[in-house]
């Protein structure tokens, strides 16, 4: 199983087992009518689409409530995608194995097309906090559950980075339009850096989900008075 995220955030403008994220080769984002949010099929949160030669990024975030409409998977984290469609992240995976199932969670750290997840336990309540830094001669992505006690962090052979995002994801192999999402209860992101800096100073922009009708799905919510923090809000199956 895969997850396939990124495609082109449109409108102006961290995950894995054998699980990989996806990122087009070529112009990541498209540009549109907003300079301040954009709309993709596959993620949520704020994306930076240039970042430097050695990018990084943490954020912290409370696991949220799923419910189980269906089986589906939705991923919270920070992630690097690289031109040729690698990607370095660190995520905390929600699972439903169909209607009305209990959801689970996985602990993912993804590198190098692949990923290794642990039996963390963690569930709604929880808080987790996810890094990841990336270069052309090396990175390092960690998650930890602060509320279990457990971290996990792993040294990644490196990537030319070409975007980077901080919030959720939906699960997509290889389908387009992607699979439904999971409802979720709204996630606040905090205490997020990009670069080493606040979101709002990295010059990252909101990207909210959206079907392939045009149905927003889930919004990203505007920045905190500190620029360091959001909400993401499920809207829509």
């Amino acid at each position: 199983m895969s997850y396939r995220v990124g495609r082109r955030c449109i409108l102006a403008g961290a995950l894995v087992g054998s699980i990989g994220l996806f990122s087009p080769s070529g112009s990541a984002f498209a540009a549109s009518a907003s300079t301040t949010t954009t709309s993709s099929a596959y993620m949520a949160g704020y994306v930076l689409s240039s970042p430097p030669a050695s990018a990084s990024a943490k954020d912290e975030f409370t696991v949220p409530t799923l419910t189980c409409p269906g089986g589906g998977i939705d991923v919270f984290g920070a992630f690097v995608f690289a031109p040729n469609g690698s990607k370095t992240g660190a995520g905390l995976v929600g699972f439903c194995d169909g209607p009305n199932h209990t959801p689970s969670w996985s602990a993912t750290l993804f590198y190098d097309g692949g990923g290794q997840s642990f039996p963390f336990n963690s569930d709604a309540g929880d808080t987790i906090v996810a890094k990841v830094s990336e270069s052309a001669s090396g990175g390092e992505i960690s998650l930890r559950d602060v509320t279990l006690g457990k971290a996990r962090n792993i040294a990644t052979p490196g990537a030319v980075n070409a975007s980077l995002l901080v919030g959720m994801a939906n699960d997509n192999e290889s389908s387009s339009p992607p699979a439904p999402i999971l409802p979720f209860s709204n996630v606040t992101f905090s205490s997020i850096t990009i670069d080493k800096t606040s979101v709002s100073r990295a010059g990252a922009q909101a990207c909210n989900m959206v079907n392939s009708s045009g149905v927003l799905q889930v919004m990203a919510g505007p920045l905190n008075s500190t620029g360091n923090g959001f909400t993401d809000y499920f809207k829509h199956l």
